[in-house]
């Protein structure tokens, strides 16, 4: 690979490590980047589940969002002082715990993704909607190309 060649995917790389100082939780209020995935992943998750059993689990946050579990016994102790969340003992399974979105948590989410749709409805705005699907289109792309070249280069260890 030449050095034109290394010096772009750097910058690639670069920019793209820029997003993760965004302060994206300017946008919300009194919610962190972090709050904002679990309580997405635990409403997405539950849905409007009558059967409370089959409701998240911390196990299941800690791979959605690749945390440690410690991470996220200490986010959700940190939900649940806000009365986002509910935690219950699994009526199947005295070891597991349902993670449940309170009337607050909901009013929360449902606030965030208003603010998170207006947000990005200001990004589509600028872009265009053209230069947005390629850009999604090319980091998808990027991302499988990585994801793939990672996995065949720890084989060859």
């Amino acid at each position: 690979m030449d050095n034109n060649t290394c010096d772009r995917i750097e910058e690639v790389m670069r920019v793209s490590h820029k997003y993760r100082f965004l302060k994206i939780e300017g946008i919300f209020d009194g919610i962190s980047r972090s709050e904002f995935m679990a309580l997405m992943l635990i409403d997405k998750t539950n849905g409007d589940k009558q059967d409370i059993s089959k409701c998240i689990q911390a196990g299941d946050i800690c791979k959605g969002l690749n945390c440690t579990p410690a991470a996220i016994s200490k986010m959700l102790k940190n939900l649940e002082s806000k009365g986002w969340i509910i935690r219950e003992a699994n009526k199947d399974n005295r070891r597991n715990t349902n993670i449940i979105l309170t009337k607050k948590g909901h009013d929360v989410i449902n606030d965030a993704r208003q603010r998170i749709n207006e947000f990005t409805k200001r990004i589509k705005k600028r872009l265009g909607d053209d230069k947005l699907d390629t850009l999604i289109a090319i980091l998808e792309e990027t991302y499988d190309i990585a994801r793939e070249e990672i996995n065949k280069m720890e084989e060859e260890k």
